[in-house]
């Protein structure tokens, strides 16, 4: 019971404090909390003396922060929020959830990989409406109202949050009828002497470079002559599989292929290095319930290895 008492003190010190500093004052902050002024001030004071530190420079009109305060405020700040986030978790299970979700997904990785995923979404939460985008442009998630997107490859937006799901690997594939006419190449300067089936980005209209690492396991690009060019990744598996050349292509899209024997792998010691895969959303559906609910299933997923092994 006495531990249980403190973290119940602790927790007030914290709330206290984090917002004294928001409200700039301990008059302020009362208000927002339902206290005096006197009691913030005071709960402030006792978590100075139990972290041993000063986290306020007070005066007659203002409270200002210190160095180590700053510090301390940042990271309380942060362990609050997730407070709260766990709150709203912990309590979809006493509501129905209901509602929409908008989503938009990379066009091959979101019908084969989390598709089906989102069956068993749907299955278990049958309140909750899916519209679903498939897109291999980027999306403007607040512009475009779009409540979780998956982004293959870095996020530079700091307003947006990223949650790790997936990786992707470029795997080079080829048919045994195709290899057996033209040879195994040894190496990736080899496939300049083999027919290569191309990628071609509709926005831009360019075919991409294959992407391989060097014996010092340095990124290199290698511009290949393509017979055959296609602005659709399925294309050129299919092309692949009926024996017309060889292909890079991610690893979930040839996966199922590799496994039933239509294509096999070549040069895998010279794969480039993985992409990361990552679910993407404003940091204003922190605390909405459908969003988070998706989030934890589909990472949940993730990691029961539901997306299966490269």
């Amino acid at each position: 019971m006495a531990g249980t008492k403190q973290s119940s003190d602790s927790l007030a010190q914290v709330t206290a404090f984090v917002q004294t500093v928001r409200q700039q004052g301990f008059a302020a902050a009362g208000r927002k909390l339902g206290l005096s002024a006197s009691a913030v001030g005071k709960s402030v004071t006792r978590m100075e003396q139990r972290l041993g530190v000063k986290l306020l420079n007070r005066t007659t009109r203002s409270v200002v922060l210190t160095e180590i305060g700053h510090a301390v405020f940042s990271r309380y700040s942060q362990v609050l929020e997730l407070l709260k986030e766990v709150d709203v978790l912990a309590g979809q299970d006493a509501q129905t959830l209901s509602g929409n979700l908008k989503l938009d997904l990379p066009k091959v990785y979101g019908a084969r990989v989390i598709g089906p995923m989102l069956s068993r979404f749907a299955r278990q939460h049958p309140g909750i409406s899916l519209d679903i985008r498939l897109n291999d442009e980027v999306c403007h998630l607040v512009e475009e109202q779009v409540d979780l997107a998956v982004r293959i490859g870095p996020v530079a937006d700091s307003s947006l949050i990223a949650r790790p799901l997936d990786r992707q690997r470029l795997v080079v594939v080829a048919s045994l009828d195709y290899l057996e006419r033209y040879g195994y190449p040894g190496q990736p300067q080899a496939l300049l002497d083999h027919q290569c089936l191309g990628f071609r980005n509709a926005s831009t209209g360019r075919v991409r470079p294959w992407q391989f690492n060097d014996k010092d396991d340095k990124e290199a690009s290698l511009s290949l002559e393509h017979r055959y060019r296609f602005d659709e990744g399925i294309a050129v598996k299919r092309a692949a599989e009926a024996g017309l050349g060889v292909a890079q292509l991610p690893s979930y899209m040839v996966r199922r292929a590799v496994k039933e024997g239509t294509l096999i792998r070549l040069l895998d010691e010279f794969c480039p290095n993985t992409m990361p895969i990552q679910l993407i959303y404003a940091r204003e559906s922190r605390h909405n319930v459908r969003v988070q609910t998706l989030v934890n299933f589909l990472l949940s997923e993730a990691g029961q290895g539901r997306f299966g092994p490269d």
